[in-house]
């Protein structure tokens, strides 16, 4: 996909192009995930539900659509393992792609751990501490002032 996309042009890099076709696979891919996941039982169980053959009561013949519907019967049921399957798949992706995004998160956390708040705060309120300090001597160096002059 990547490389039927790309088009050598003065503005987009190969590095933008490969890195928006990343994202665009990685969105699609989740929300086949998605869709897969939210597949339920009861859709799955009533899948095909008016195909399947009618089954007649005693002594009733049994109905002409019932011929077709016989031959379409191991493709509804195959169909319907098909769903189950694929929700099986899509709930251990969707699994897989929570525990990413909370690696993601948590290494966000961590790497915003690191970063010097606590210098940062400390020299601020060093700064505070020592402004009000000179402004104190400052007032005493010119009431002095005031009482020699």
């Amino acid at each position: 996909y990547f490389f039927a996309l790309h088009v050598e042009t003065g503005t987009n890099s190969v590095f933008r192009t490969y890195f928006m076709t990343t994202l665009a696979t990685i969105c699609f891919m989740s929300v086949v995930v998605e869709g897969c996941a939210l597949v339920g039982d009861k859709a799955i169980e009533s899948f095909g539900e008016q195909w399947l053959p009618i089954v007649p009561d005693e002594g009733e013949p049994e109905p002409k659509s019932n011929r077709w519907r016989n031959a379409i019967r191991p493709l509804i049921f195959r169909s319907r393992r098909g769903f189950a399957y694929a929700r099986v798949i899509g709930d251990f992706w969707y699994k897989e792609m929570d525990k990413v995004v909370g690696l993601l998160i948590f290494t966000m956390l961590f790497c915003l751990s690191l970063l010097p708040i606590n210098q940062l705060q400390t020299m601020l309120i060093w700064n505070e501490t020592f402004s009000d300090i000179l402004d104190k001597k400052v007032a005493v160096q010119e009431t002095v002032s005031e009482v020699l002059d």
